[in-house]
């Protein structure tokens, strides 16, 4: 299950790279906000 996670995140870092809406939804909201 932790394996799964880790995977699960690293995808989520490499789509955020090629994509920064991504990050804007993810993690950043607060931030433009």
């Amino acid at each position: 299950s932790d394996e799964t996670i880790a995977e699960i995140h690293i995808a989520e870092e490499t789509i955020a790279q090629n994509n920064p809406p991504v990050i804007v939804r993810r993690d950043s909201t607060k931030k433009i906000a």
